[in-house]
């Protein structure tokens, strides 16, 4: 079954690869720049969503057939940015630092390098953190354990009354979302890193698959969308590391993604939208790439000054375009 391009979908991304490599960065200006990894899991759980429940309508669907496309969609850049990672580090490193780097690349490949990195750093944001090369995959990895929990648990949804498949979204919303918030306070580390206090991040783009869709006025989806996107760029500037998270600070976030989801539509033919359509399309391999490059800097103890950081944007953007065309797409 061949699935409808949402041209909106990629500007997302964009925006939200680009608050996560500025963040990145340090650039002051955006110290919340962490929350696009929170609005990638609220897009991951809309459209993993709305496929199955697609592919379940037209008596298409197959768990196999749903994981081989998870492996193909995002094995080869996976892999590409693995084995140059590993061949670069391996010149540069120490044998200390060879030892832990091999222990982070085994759980990445093993899809739990969240659960090693809440389990081997004190903090995300802490100095071991910027010269740790796979840090960004603990996202990837939680995105995994939610592929293979979901599709299972849909299944199951799918079957039940309307009202009682609501509920029990519901249920597991809030009580995600409640334990999301006991843990922020009590264990910080175990709430950033772990699905338990991020599922409701996925819930909230799934629970948009089952919203009726209305015709709303031209103005109104305008107003909306350019609403939601200066509330993600207000959280961008007023979270810090010191903020609260995820807990009620993400579910704020994930509520503006989930609006312009909702709300948003790109005319894709509009030139002004042609470059940002294209580094949502891009946005997957330039995640990969730049932390592991902002770490080859900091290794060497080059300064982040102005004309570094521009550098790095344009060789992640390079080396993300020649992944999506020379690996990506002929993969798929």
């Amino acid at each position: 079954m061949e699935k409808t391009y949402l041209p909106h979908i990629d500007v997302l991304r964009a925006i939200a690869v680009f608050l996560v490599i500025f963040n990145h960065l340090n650039i002051t200006l955006f110290s919340g720049g962490f929350i696009g990894v929170d609005i990638f899991f609220v897009i991951s759980g809309y459209l993993i969503t709305k496929n199955i429940q697609q592919e379940i309508q037209h008596n298409t669907f197959s768990l196999l057939n749903f994981y081989q496309r998870r492996v193909l969609r995002l094995a080869p850049a996976f892999f590409t940015i693995l084995i140059c990672s590993t061949l670069a580090f391996w010149l540069f490193s120490t044998p200390s630092e060879l030892n832990a780097y091999f222990k982070s690349l085994i759980a990445a490949t093993s899809l739990s390098v969240n659960i090693y990195f809440w389990q081997s750093l004190s903090d995300y944001f802490s100095i071991d953190a910027h010269t740790t090369p796979l840090l960004h995959l603990w996202s990837l990895s939680l995105e995994e354990q939610f592929y293979l929990l979901w599709p299972t648990l849909l299944l199951f949804l799918m079957k039940l009354d309307f009202r009682v498949k609501l509920t029990v979204f519901l249920i597991l919303f809030i009580s995600s979302f409640s334990y999301s918030y006991y843990a922020a306070l009590h264990n910080p580390i175990f709430a950033y890193y772990l699905l338990p206090t991020r599922f409701f991040e996925f819930m909230l783009g799934a629970l948009l698959v089952f919203l009726p869709q209305r015709n709303f006025s031209i103005a109104i989806r305008e107003w909306v969308t350019l609403l939601s996107l200066l509330m993600l760029l207000i959280f961008s500037f007023i979270l810090t590391k010191d903020s609260i998270f995820p807990s009620y600070n993400a579910l704020f976030v994930c509520c503006a993604s989930a609006l312009y989801i909702y709300f948003a539509r790109i005319n894709e033919q509009r030139i002004f939208w042609q470059p940002l359509l294209y580094l949502g399309k891009i946005s997957y391999p330039m995640y990969l790439w730049h932390w592991v490059i902002i770490v080859a800097v900091n290794v060497h103890s080059i300064t982040l000054d102005t004309k570094v950081r521009f550098f790095i944007i344009i060789v992640t953007i390079l080396l993300s375009w020649l992944t999506y065309e020379r690996i990506e797409k002929p993969s798929k």
